[in-house]
């Protein structure tokens, strides 16, 4: 799902507090084909398209997807323009899959934290809201986090399961175990959440400033944190390893693992590259693709075993072949920021924030993962593109735009 999940990533805007419900209007689609076959599936019968826009709240940011009921979250970040420091609370957004119909809470009122990470945990039913509040401290303002629990049937809160914490970056369900992983940047350590129970069980030490994102491995279970090289944590045991790449630059970003290969892929925006550590033998390999500049998020097609790199600053995707760690690279579009792959179909999903300052609105970006031949899908009505989820089960995909208040369905082809 991107840096959210997901895969998403936080961002600082707006929100809203009414319950809407909205149906299935019709929405145009313009697409445009790059390479080969275009966006066709994997057997050519047909391309992704656009179906429909869904009202969700101000600056949708982050999604969490429900695949056995078919429901959609949506996290709203809020409304910041008042007073400096102050801003009004963002909220949550449900989306009927089968219907697109929505609605929309807020999570508190004005001057409360605001939304910017989502995760749902299936063993349980529970939406965790990572929410952010800003505070004048001296002369600058204070960023605490709170971590929060929703009843996702209800969309009711459950309570505070944590709060105060100083750069609470993002978060990792393991609902095979009903646990809940969430870093916590500030304060140098992984707290651990009892999804039973939600509440704060222990925290596993880290270094302070490490912590920018983490990978769960539930299988081996391990975690895996990035910021200082990349740090794996044995739950079991709660030990650290530290490893580094001689060619890698630090800070290092967004990690991903594939758990069939035992593979972690860490992206090093300041030096260019990728870094491959070997779970198994804690040794590590580095991928340069000459047309990479700043690679900031990406996502694993473990059954295809193809790795997908977005690279903001060359507007483009690195796709590596696990198997030989070859590379290949694929024009997106105006600033490359989320994605997410439905394995099923093979098709991957790129959204492309586009540029403001320009009058870019954004746009999706396909790509086939058979043939690495690309769609473009542009949604008029929709605006900077910031996460991307697919669901494999209805092969449906869902793009939050952050700058228009809504959520672009696309129906994903064979």
């Amino acid at each position: 799902m991107g840096r959210n999940n997901a895969s998403a990533v936080a961002t600082f805007l707006a929100v809203i507090l009414a319950t809407v419900n909205f149906g299935c209007g019709g929405v145009a689609n313009t697409s445009s084909n790059s390479g080969g076959n275009g966006g066709s599936g994997s057997n050519g019968s047909s391309n992704p398209t656009i179906v429909d826009t869904v009202a969700a709240g101000t600056a949708p940011n982050a999604l969490a997807l429900d695949t056995t009921n078919n429901k959609i979250y949506v996290a709203n970040s809020g409304d910041f323009t008042g007073p400096e420091c102050f801003f009004e609370a963002g909220g949550i957004t449900e989306i009927d899959g089968a219907t697109n119909s929505a609605t929309t809470v807020s999570t508190a009122g004005p001057g409360a934290p605001f939304p910017y990470a989502i995760s749902f945990n299936s063993a349980t039913g529970t939406l965790y809201l990572l929410s952010r509040a800003r505070f004048i401290v001296g002369y600058g303002c204070l960023y605490p986090s709170t971590l929060s629990g929703y009843n996702a049937t209800t969309l009711s809160a459950i309570g505070t399961i944590a709060s105060g914490q100083q750069g609470a970056i993002g978060m990792g369900v393991d609902s095979a175990n009903n646990t809940l992983y969430v870093e916590n940047h500030g304060a140098g350590e992984i707290e651990v959440v009892d999804g039973a129970a939600n509440t704060l069980t222990g925290t596993i030490p880290i270094a302070v400033g490490v912590g920018w994102y983490m990978a769960l491995d539930s299988i081996r279970n391990k975690i895996y944190v990035t910021g200082d090289g990349l740090s794996i944590i044995d739950i079991a045991t709660n030990a650290v390893t530290t490893l580094n790449d001689p060619n890698a630059t630090n800070p290092t970003e967004e990690v991903a693992v594939n758990t069939t290969t035992n593979k972690i892929y860490v992206c090093n925006s300041s030096s260019n590259n990728i870094s491959v550590f070997d779970g198994a033998t804690n040794s590590v390999t580095t991928i340069t693709d000459p047309n990479a500049i700043s690679p900031s998020a990406l996502a694993i097609n473990e059954t295809a075993n193809q790795i997908y790199v977005l690279n903001q600053g060359s507007n483009n995707v690195t796709v590596i072949d696990g198997a030989t760690n070859s590379v290949t690279t694929v024009t997106a579009g105006t600033k490359p920021i989320a994605v997410d792959i439905d394995p099923v179909t093979n098709f991957v999903y790129v959204a492309n924030y586009g540029n403001p300052s320009t009058g870019d609105p954004g746009s999706i970006t396909v790509i086939n993962g058979a043939t690495n031949s690309t769609l473009t899908l542009t949604d008029p009505k929709a605006t900077n593109p910031i996460a991307v989820a697919a669901n494999s089960v209805t092969n449906k995909v869902y793009v939050a735009n952050s700058g228009s208040n809504n959520v672009t369905v696309i129906d994903g082809g064979q």
